[in-house]
């Protein structure tokens, strides 16, 4: 059943467990971005998605519980148990082969010049290797409990990944449609489209607008006296099952808040 929580007459949030596609299709999602009528999902994960990083492999949520706390406070409880199994020309590999796709990866977000070129490149392969994905279990890393409270022009989300088991990077996902939302702002630096790379850091003003609507958003910490070893990354991807763009949040602690601010530009 789909739930809404109102950020102001025209935006809200969305729990819509039935939306999904691409590779995120078989996890679960945070809360997706809606404009009147519009649901800007395409392949992202939503607002406020936990996943948890290890030396090796990424973990992925599946959704144990939802439930509404107050009017406008609503919590989910996630388990982190999911990895991304690929198939190469209808054979599936061995998870060996996703610990190393993780490897190139991490060689790949440090190259932020070079990503739209290599993302081409991975829309070739795709098609001449006939590469897909799927979410498989893989065994659980524990539970993450994160609750959303809404509030005219803001959404706070408060995670609490004490639960999970071994040593990791736990990460906030804020995503939306990548087609709609093209252009990146950081201080006076303005990049649109193609130009905006995968993964680049970024500072916390960072915002991403959708142009065609004037939707934009940005995230802070909830503490404004938060110390900085937190890490904030831009990007956005589209291509071949890939259509995300969104802020990626790295603290350095598994008990944290932190917000995202919505803005409607009306005179768009």
């Amino acid at each position: 059943m789909v739930q809404r929580l109102p950020v102001s007459d025209q935006l809200s949030l969305l729990h819509d467990p039935s939306r999904g596609e691409g590779k995120t299709a078989g996890m679960a999602k945070g809360l997706f971005l809606c404009y009147e009528n519009e649901v800007y999902a395409g392949e992202s994960a939503g607002f406020g998605l936990p996943v948890w990083k290890t030396a090796r492999q990424t973990f992925f949520p599946t959704l144990v519980t939802a439930r509404w706390l107050e009017r406008n406070v609503f919590e989910k409880i996630y388990r982190l148990d999911r990895l991304v199994r690929w198939y190469l020309l209808g054979i599936r590999m061995p998870l060996f082969f996703s610990a190393a796709l993780e490897k190139l990866t991490r060689v790949y977000m440090q190259r932020p010049e070079r990503q739209q070129f290599l993302l081409k490149v991975r829309n070739v392969m795709v098609v001449l290797l006939r590469m897909e994905s799927a979410m498989m279990a893989g065994g659980s890393q524990g539970d993450c409990r994160v609750t959303y409270e809404t509030e005219p022009g803001k959404l706070m989300v408060t995670v609490d990944g004490r639960w999970l088991q071994g040593k990791g990077d736990l990460i906030l996902l804020n995503e939306v449609a990548g087609l709609p939302f093209s252009r990146l702002r950081i201080g006076r630096i303005i990049q649109e489209g193609e130009n905006i790379p995968a993964w680049r850091p970024c500072p916390f003003a960072t915002i991403l607008e959708n142009p065609a609507t004037g939707i934009e958003f940005s995230i802070s910490p909830a503490d404004p006296h938060v110390p900085y070893p937190w890490r904030l990354a831009a990007g956005r991807e589209v291509g071949h099952g890939l259509n995300w763009a969104g802020l990626e949040l790295t603290p350095d602690r598994q008990f944290f808040s932190y917000e995202v601010h919505f803005l409607l530009e009306t005179s768009v």
